[in-house]
């Protein structure tokens, strides 16, 4: 259930505040992440799982973590979630949790209307230019992408999702709603999409390599979990050893 303002914009789920959203999204991930440790299998029920995870976090960072500008224009790390989910479950989970996320956001944000489905086009398209341009290069290359890679790829990526907002929005504004005009969408919106499209860009390149990291540790985990069980019984082992250590230097000093 969604609880709205006056107005009809949602402001959050069940009565929780925005913090509280956003750690019930944290607990989610965690609880996901359980699951998966669980089970050294792969499984599709498990990667619809994680899909799901990915859609919260990026209705998270859509409707409660972006700075709206105006026009349908705002600084927003929203891509994070589509661009990690098809880095490490690849092109089809990736154009997933652009759709159904993007749906989501735009439904409960400005509701649905005939161009509800161009306004999608901009996360679908920045999945499939990753999972696309992944594909590709790994191809080519015979080997991973690689992070050097990985941030050239976000932050062209960026810019191209700035192309399919331009579009979209003289096709909303001048052709279908006609609230706009061409000198405007063209004009001084077309600066502010590519000054957000370059912000976009260089805030994405900055988060993406850390969050990369974190994720390959942990999908590392999913897909060998023999060695999170070497891991826990080597600190087990090293707990023990240190306390042994310390009970003999007390041995001595008596």
């Amino acid at each position: 259930m969604l609880n709205t303002d006056e107005k009809g914009i949602p402001l959050r789920f069940f009565g929780a505040s925005n913090a509280e959203n956003f750690l019930f999204y944290l607990g989610a991930l965690s609880f996901c992440e359980e699951c998966f440790f669980m089970s050294g299998k792969f499984a599709v029920a498990k990667r619809l799982a994680f899909d799901a995870a990915f859609v919260a976090l990026y209705f998270v960072l859509s409707n409660y973590l972006s700075l709206p500008i105006g026009w349908k224009i705002k600084l927003t790390f929203d891509g994070l979630p589509i661009i990690l989910c098809t880095l490490f479950l690849g092109l089809p989970d990736g154009l997933t949790v652009a759709a159904v996320g993007s749906f989501l956001s735009q439904a409960t944000t400005y509701g649905i209307s005939a161009t509800t489905p161009l306004w999608m086009l901009a996360a679908i398209g920045r999945a499939a230019f990753v999972g696309i341009t992944v594909i590709i290069t790994e191809k080519i290359k015979g080997d991973k992408i690689g992070k050097v890679g990985i941030v050239l790829t976000v932050i062209f990526s960026s810019l191209f999702v700035t192309a399919i907002n331009t579009v979209v929005q003289y096709v909303d504004s001048c052709i279908i709603f006609n609230y706009g005009s061409l000198s405007q969408v063209f004009g001084w919106l077309l600066v502010a999409r590519i000054l957000s499209g370059v912000l976009s860009a260089v805030a994405y390149s900055l988060v993406i390599i850390p969050s990369y990291n974190v994720l390959s540790e942990f999908f590392g985990k999913i897909r060998h979990p023999e060695n999170r069980e070497k891991g826990e019984l080597k600190d087990s082992d090293d707990r023990d050893a240190e306390n042994e250590r310390d009970g003999e230097g007390q041995t001595v000093k008596e």
